[in-house]
């Protein structure tokens, strides 16, 4: 039996933070504007094409305003037009709830809370891709 020489190069990183999804780029963007070094490592070769969560409250659109993507993530969703209510996510029985009535389960002094609008469609499929184009253009360390 031939015997490998394994050669491992060693790497100092402040944060190593694993997994290219809205949580990880997001993570690695806000690390980035607290000047905090971090490498982001992905096991995928590009992010997933498949929408997983698809909405955004008014408390994820908050950050992004705060990291200078309003207009992006905003481009990038869409108004919410239904809804739908379940016991627990293994039932199969759900019922719809009309957005006219989704606009009703917010306070009426919604923008004493916050600017943002209380619910945005955003799949992760528009999200993502938007993320990492965002991270690489910042000079994010991300593989």
């Amino acid at each position: 039996m031939q015997e490998r020489n394994l050669i491992m190069a060693q790497e100092h990183t402040p944060v190593l933070i694993v997994g290219a999804g809205g949580a990880g780029l997001s993570f690695s963007l806000l690390l980035q504007q607290q000047g905090i070094a971090s490498l982001l490592i992905e096991r995928r070769l590009d992010v997933s094409w498949v929408p997983r969560a698809r909405n955004l409250n008014y408390r994820s659109l908050k950050v992004f305003r705060g990291l200078g993507l309003q207009g992006e993530v905003h481009a990038a969703g869409d108004h919410v037009t239904q809804s739908y209510l379940k016991e627990t996510l293994a039932l199969p029985e759900q019922k719809v709830v009309p957005a006219l009535n989704v606009a009703a389960l917010v306070s009426l002094h919604q923008q004493e809370i916050s600017p943002e609008t209380f619910l945005m469609y955003c799949p992760q499929s528009r999200l993502e891709p938007l993320l990492l184009t965002v991270n690489k253009r910042r000079g994010c360390d991300v593989r």
